[in-house]
């Protein structure tokens, strides 16, 4: 059986064939390609079937046609022969990189490469003061989106993102970073000051309180207000200095009770039949003291009204300690005219301290003691009486003597006079029963023990000598040091009763008592204050290197601001103002230029 041909095949224009020549018997398999810069039209591929037919005709190499992304052609197809023009541009959005047009030449090549299109470009941006951006750098092409963020303490003002537009342009404006506001807003306390008296209540701002005269702050003198939007404490209050409490005299009244802070007023009274020594009104000053002492209320000795009168008579019944008397006055007018004056008075009967019966005695009777009542005392056995044996009452509410003392009786052997009589150890005389001796130390010395010694009747002291020791040994205070920024005077070492003063530095100022006493018992009575940055005024601030600043010296006080600008040919780097804050610190660091 005779093998099936098929017809002879040739490879396409500008094509070829795999194999190049033969292979058209029945199975054979004939392949086909393009030269480079042609495309296959057709199958690839064909195969000599058992009827002699190809399965496939010969396909053809056409020109391959370059399929142009975000770009279009005109026109469109065709227009590919000699002095044939082709236009290229590109889609919205898209900017042509190349030549257009392009024109066919003699020799079958185009004039130029065909051109691309490239995204459109939007202007850099940078990110806002106090703040940042989103990628960092690029992303500033057709379609691409930057974002913005503030650094803590500040918030965005304005959009983000933004998107890079067909037309070039960004979709809004670069956002910018404000310093956050702290809320609630500050007021001064009752009875205190705020410094600044409003505002300073952005990020890093901040506010001093103090105390009108006569209150004292408790909590925080400086509030910094927070990158949260809250401040670092909450407002401190004003309170009354507080004066030592007052007690009302023996015999009086104080009102109102218990009234003793800044500025309050205590009135003081007497009981009847007493009348006041000293000021009726004591008030609580600023610094903690009462403007007076405590009056005393002294006992009344009413006038000898009696001794004037020319005749007297009772009105209503008397007692031992109450009277109603009619009294009756001849008193001398103008032109020897007598006029004869009729009164009731009502005399309260004088009262003294009640008595005590001495130690190792008695008294009779028991509970009298208003005027011209007399108490007689008496001794135990063995004791005898020292001093007058009746006390009477007297009109000026005084006893007439002191109340008398009942001693041990001394045997009359023991009278006479012996060594035993006599006590030893003490030089200059006063050794004999009963002397006194008493003890006192020289300046700055303190006496431990008994003032006085008393000779008794067995030839010994009733109290052993005292010491005296140097003050210094028991008050000498802790070495202080001198605040920082300030400085103290005088210098350790500190002894009772030294006061040391406190200053502070020019800028600074104190916060706490100027000055501090040494006490008795070895504290001072003041702690040692501090010293901080006078509110309101900041250091200086210098150009930027290849800058200037406006105004160029100066602006140092509580809301001067200070612009900066750079020379020709320099960008600034960082804010354009910055403004002195009541804490004494600017509210942005100098920029570079």
């Amino acid at each position: 059986i005779a093998a099936v041909q098929c017809p002879a095949l040739t490879a396409p224009t500008n094509g070829a064939r795999t194999p190049a020549t033969g292979s058209n018997f029945y199975p054979n398999t004939i392949t086909f390609t393009c030269n480079s810069g042609y495309v296959l039209n057709g199958s690839p591929n064909t195969v000599c079937q058992a009827d002699g037919s190809w399965s496939n005709p010969v396909p053809t190499c056409i020109r391959k046609t370059i399929k142009m992304q975000n770009e279009s052609r005109t026109p469109p197809t065709g227009s590919n022969l000699y002095q044939d023009q082709m236009t290229f541009t590109c889609n919205t959005g898209y900017q042509l990189n190349g030549v257009s047009p392009l024109t066919c030449q003699a020799t079958g090549t185009w004039s130029n490469p065909i051109p691309t299109c490239k995204p459109r470009q939007c202007p850099a941006l940078t990110a806002p003061t106090n703040g940042a951006r989103t990628p960092s750098t690029g992303s500033n092409s057709y379609t691409n989106t930057t974002s913005f963020t503030c650094n803590a303490g500040y918030i965005l003002n304005g959009v983000s993102p933004l998107t890079c537009r067909a037309d070039g342009s960004w979709s809004n404006t670069v956002p910018t970073c404000t310093r956050r506001q702290c809320t609630p807003a500050l007021t001064a306390p009752a009875n205190g000051i705020r410094t600044p008296s409003t505002g300073s209540n952005l990020y890093q701002d901040t506010v001093t309180f103090s105390c009108n005269s006569g209150y004292v702050l408790s909590g925080d003198a400086l509030l910094t207000c927070q990158a949260d939007g809250t401040w670092s404490s909450t407002v401190p209050t004003c309170s009354s200095v507080q004066c030592p409490a007052l007690t009302a005299p023996a015999n009086g009244l104080l009102s109102p009770r218990g009234a003793n802070s800044y500025p309050a007023e205590v009135t003081f009274t007497c009981d009847q039949g007493y009348r006041l020594v000293g000021a009726e009104v004591l008030a609580c000053q600023a610094n903690g003291m009462w403007n007076d002492s405590v009056p005393v209320c002294r006992f009344t000795i009413p006038p000898p009204l009696l001794l004037q009168a020319s005749l007297w008579s009772l009105c209503t019944s008397s007692t031992r300690s109450q009277a109603t008397i009619l009294c009756f006055f001849r008193t001398i007018f103008q032109r020897s005219r007598n006029v004869i004056c009729q009164h009731c008075f009502v005399i309260l009967g004088v009262q003294c301290p009640p008595l005590t019966a001495p130690t190792n005695g008695g008294l009779t009777p028991t509970g009298m003691n208003s005027y011209q009542d007399a108490v007689t005392f008496s001794c135990n056995t063995g004791y005898g009486l020292s001093g007058a044996t009746t006390l009477r009452c007297q009109a000026n509410g005084a006893w007439s003597d002191p109340i008398p003392k009942c001693q041990r009786k001394i045997d009359t052997v023991d009278l006479i006079p012996s060594p035993s009589r006599l006590c030893v150890g003490y030089p200059l005389g006063a050794t004999s029963l009963g002397n006194t001796v008493t003890f006192t130390c020289n300046s700055g010395y303190l006496l431990y023990g008994a003032t006085t010694s008393t000779c008794q009747a067995g030839g010994t002291w009733s109290n052993p000598v005292p010491t005296c020791t140097r003050k210094a040994t028991f008050e000498q205070c802790n070495a202080l040091a001198a605040p920082t920024n300030g400085a103290l005077s005088p210098a350790a070492p500190h002894n009772y009763p030294v006061t040391v003063t406190f200053t502070c530095y020019t800028g600074y100022v104190r916060i706490g008592a100027a000055n501090t006493t040494c006490q008795t018992d070895g504290s001072w009575n003041n702690p040692v204050p501090t010293c901080t940055r006078t509110p309101g005024q900041c250091s200086v601030l210098s150009a930027p290197t290849n800058g200037a600043r406006t105004p160029p010296t100066g602006a140092t006080f509580l809301g001067n601001a200070v612009t900066f600008t750079c020379n020709t040919g320099y960008v600034l780097n960082g804010a354009t103002t910055a403004t002195c804050q009541a804490g004494g610190t600017w509210s942005n660091p100098v920029p570079t230029c």
